[in-house]
């Protein structure tokens, strides 16, 4: 009966209800300015291989964890990795210093997007895993909903023109996300 509820708390995790609000410090980045792509940055090469089907980002203003300004998600153009994630999602855990990792590096710009969770568990998980990227403040899952989608993890690839590839499944790895991002911002990312 244990492995069962447990097995049962897990599936839930990334779908439940979010623990309650409170205010807590955020170890999270600034996130403005964002704007259109840098034009000195090339464009990936044609492959010859079809693109995957992308998406609209909704016409959403999302607070910024570090406060300040919000973000249109409309507006933003890429490239440019967004991950929506909360801190009650394992496979979202787990991917996070994956993503910190490649808005460290430089390649390509990350900003996370917490979804359907509390400022101070995702600030909490936040400063636990060392994860300080530009993150964004979805409390109802806007963002999600807009996309037709429930379940976190969620990563988006956003191309030149605004418009979004998903990766919704399992976690990311560092190797997968390298991959994922070669496949979308080719090898210059």
């Amino acid at each position: 009966m244990l492995p069962a509820l447990a097995l049962l708390s897990l599936l839930a995790g990334c779908t439940g209800s979010p623990p309650s609000e409170e205010p807590v410090p955020q170890p999270f980045a600034a996130c403005a300015p964002y704007g259109p792509a840098d034009p000195s940055r090339p464009s990936p090469p044609a492959t010859g291989q079809p693109r995957p089907k992308t998406v609209a980002l909704p016409d959403l203003d999302l607070d910024c964890m570090a406060g300040g300004q919000q973000v249109n998600l409309a507006a933003l153009r890429g490239p440019l990795v967004i991950n929506v994630w909360a801190s009650y999602c394992l496979p979202c855990r787990t991917e996070l210093p994956a993503l910190q990792r490649l808005a460290d590096s430089g390649r390509v710009p990350v900003l996370g997007v917490i979804g359907r969770d509390t400022r101070d568990s995702a600030s909490w998980l936040a400063d636990e895993l060392k994860v300080s990227m530009r993150t964004l403040y979805d409390k109802d899952g806007r963002l999600l909903a807009g996309l037709g989608l429930n379940g976190m993890p969620l990563t988006l690839f956003v191309g030149a023109d605004g418009r979004a590839s998903v990766y919704h499944g399992t976690a990311l790895t560092g190797e997968t996300l390298d991959s994922l991002v070669e496949q979308h911002f080719g090898a210059a990312a």
